[in-house]
């Protein structure tokens, strides 16, 4: 052992094993576990070419018809792109009514997309039944890509 490990410490031992025999094997190559954006699950990519798309500016926003003699409520909604909309609602406004307050709201061309609770997750099909029927009081609506 070399003397200056010696002096530092006396009940240190030193092995050195000869392995000039052996085959050197490198060690495995480390890489990152994860690099690049992140999607929600359920959610479409904004372009599946791998080249993004700038995306619009955001619309002035332009509140739906309410009338303030009838029950009212607020829908937050979240849209594919991430993007969170709060809008006003009568109570007797139906399903119908919000997909045209989104598609009013977003631009570019229409897709299909499917409208669900947040939680529990539940797909929202019955497009004439009004937000109150609906259980949509105060509630946030997501949108999803079909």
């Amino acid at each position: 052992m070399p003397d200056e490990f010696a002096a530092l410490r006396a009940d240190l031992s030193l092995d050195v094993a000869d392995r000039r025999a052996e085959t050197y094997t490198p060690p495995p190559v480390v890489r990152p576990l994860f690099h690049g954006t992140g999607h929600t699950l359920g959610s479409v990519s904004a372009s599946t070419s791998g080249v993004t798309q700038p995306t619009a500016p955001s619309l002035p926003a332009t509140a739906p018809v309410v009338d303030d003699s009838l029950p009212t409520t607020q829908l937050q909604i979240r849209l594919i792109d991430g993007t969170k909309l709060v809008a006003k609602f009568n109570t007797s406004n139906t399903l119908q009514h919000v997909r045209a307050y989104i598609d009013s709201k977003t631009a570019g061309p229409a897709r299909r997309y499917l409208l669900s609770t947040a939680f529990p997750p539940q797909v929202l099909t019955d497009e004439l039944q009004s937000l109150a029927v609906l259980g949509l009081q105060n509630a946030v609506v997501v949108q999803k890509g079909m």
